[in-house]
């Protein structure tokens, strides 16, 4: 669990701004979904207040590449997000 998490776990929510306690995760890989392996890397930075992440995304492989960037709020019981993929052959939006 990330230090920033557990002191606001420790000093009560919410804060008067509500961007007080957040959290950065990233993720460096290779990925095999084709013959050909694709290097990807994320990052992304979640507003533990407001349980919302903002992620950004790249792969790149010798049979293009990809952009992708998205928006997800998770409650108690529902999640909502929202993606987005660019690259050379389109744009593609996806909303859960």
């Amino acid at each position: 669990m990330s230090e920033k998490i557990i002191q606001a776990s420790q000093q009560g929510l919410p804060s008067k701004s509500g961007l007080q306690f957040y959290a950065f995760d990233k993720r460096f890989g290779i990925v095999v979904n084709d013959v050909l392996p694709k290097l990807t890397a994320e990052v992304g930075v979640t507003a533990v207040e407001l349980s919302t992440r903002v992620k950004l995304g790249l792969e790149i492989g010798l049979t293009g590449s990809l952009i992708t960037s998205g928006v997800t709020w998770a409650g108690e019981r529902n999640q909502v997000g929202l993606e987005t993929m660019v690259s050379a052959g389109g744009m593609m939006a996806t909303f859960r």
